[in-house]
């Protein structure tokens, strides 16, 4: 299967972006915790415990939005590796499916391994 170097900065990025979203996704936890915290000791006043119920749910809906985006984006990935898996005629039928095997159990971060020891390597990585 071959890509071209813009395909292949693509992949990589939207390769990158599982595992950045989980970090995303507790930091967004540990706000949302405090913010139940200030709310239910009372720290913030009546007026602005208004405020605050309704970013923290603003922000819940955008997070609920963005996870299902990252997990249909994670789905797409898995099934555009394997196909390049198969498809790639320099990979021999044992190392095929060792990497067949590494994507459906180590999940983003064997894509991410794949990414960077076969994609970028076979189509000849892009500088700048």
């Amino acid at each position: 299967m071959d890509l071209s170097p813009t395909q292949i900065r693509w992949l990589g990025t939207a390769t990158w972006w599982p595992l950045l979203y989980v970090l995303l996704f507790f930091g967004f936890m540990v706000l949302w915790m405090l913010g139940i915290g200030l709310l239910g000791f009372g720290l913030v006043g009546e007026g602005a415990a208004v405020g605050v119920a309704g970013l923290m749910m603003a922000g819940f809906s955008a997070l609920l939005v963005l996870h299902i985006a990252t997990m249909l984006l994670m789905l797409g990935l898995l099934g555009l590796y394997l196909a390049h898996v198969v498809k790639t005629p320099d990979i021999d039928s044992n190392t095929r499916l060792m990497w067949a095997m590494v994507m459906l159990l180590a999940g983003p971060v064997g894509q991410l391994l794949y990414y960077y020891r076969v994609v970028r390597v076979d189509g000849a990585a892009p500088t700048g």
